[in-house]
């Protein structure tokens, strides 16, 4: 990855031994992203009461693609991958956020934020019926914590 600041060029290697391992950057990302989507519901209500759900969802998408333009993808997708790319952008970058941001507006912060927890027992109840994956007890188990 290359960033230019200031008209000089710094490179970010990935595969460096600099900084840490490969499994405590992805406890960290992990973390990040837990305190990160953890305000979303809080500041979502906040905002949604004075702009409506639609506006907020497409700025917070465009900022999100405007942060991830800098990254080059290592592998393109092809064939089938293509044609679910839209597919997934409707459903998880368009409705999902828009018909979230909606029951924010009808809802309060908590019960939001408690609806948003029940996405891992949605997500592994689609997983195991329509791609019939097999759920193990750990699996199980972990995901009621959550």
């Amino acid at each position: 990855m290359v960033w230019v600041f200031n008209h000089s060029v710094w490179v970010f290697n990935h595969s460096s031994n600099v900084g840490p391992s490969p499994s405590k950057r992805g406890y960290l990302y992990a973390l990040g992203a837990a305190i990160f989507g953890g305000t979303i519901p809080a500041l979502s209500k906040l905002l949604v009461a004075t702009t409506g759900p639609l506006v907020i969802s497409s700025l917070v998408f465009l900022i999100g693609g405007l942060v991830l333009l800098p990254y080059k993808p290592r592998k393109l997708p092809t064939g089938r991958g293509i044609l679910l790319i839209p597919a997934i952008g409707i459903m998880g970058a368009l409705a999902a956020p828009v018909l979230y941001l909606y029951g924010i507006q009808h809802s309060t912060a908590v019960n939001a934020s408690l609806l948003t927890n029940s996405e891992v027992f949605f997500t592994a109840l689609i997983a195991f019926v329509v791609f019939h994956e097999k759920l193990k007890r750990k699996q199980i188990v972990s995901s009621q914590g959550s």
